[in-house]
């Protein structure tokens, strides 16, 4: 997670210079009634191509967003599913517990591999419609 924090935070950096670039050269360029050639001056050339730079750092920074997200999303999805494991265990270990205590030897509740898979598929359904609607609402 360091790593990709840092990662972003350099792309941010390359997004913040590339816009300083694009500021100066925009302020240095004469306004278009200040020239009267046929071709385009010198710092028309400099702010077109510090906008070229800075859509291509933005870009850039963009997809360094998409791939933090999906390390995100991918940690969160092995956290659930570690916790649904954990809860499945507990929830087995618990009910064994009881069912010693009650004497009952035959009445354990059992999850498995099977139930724990359709719970795992009925977590990530809920998980991709929260996200969906959060796409929704940007």
């Amino acid at each position: 997670m360091d790593a990709m924090a840092a990662r972003l935070q350099s792309s941010f950096d390359e997004v913040l210079a590339s816009a300083s670039l694009l500021v100066e050269a925009a302020s240095s360029a004469p306004r278009a009634d200040a020239h009267s050639g046929s071709g385009a001056p010198r710092s028309e050339v400099a702010v077109a191509s510090a906008l070229e730079v800075f859509q291509s750092r933005v870009d850039l920074f963009q997809a360094a967003c998409d791939r933090a997200q999906q390390q995100v999303d991918a940690a969160r999805h092995r956290l659930l599913s570690e916790s649904l494991v954990d809860e499945a265990r507990g929830a087995a270990a618990d009910a064994s517990a009881v069912g010693a205590a009650a004497g009952e030897g035959g009445q354990q509740m059992v999850l498995g591999a099977t139930r724990l898979e359709q719970i795992s598929k009925a977590v990530r359904a809920m998980v991709q419609d929260l996200q969906h609607g959060q796409s929704e609402r940007h």
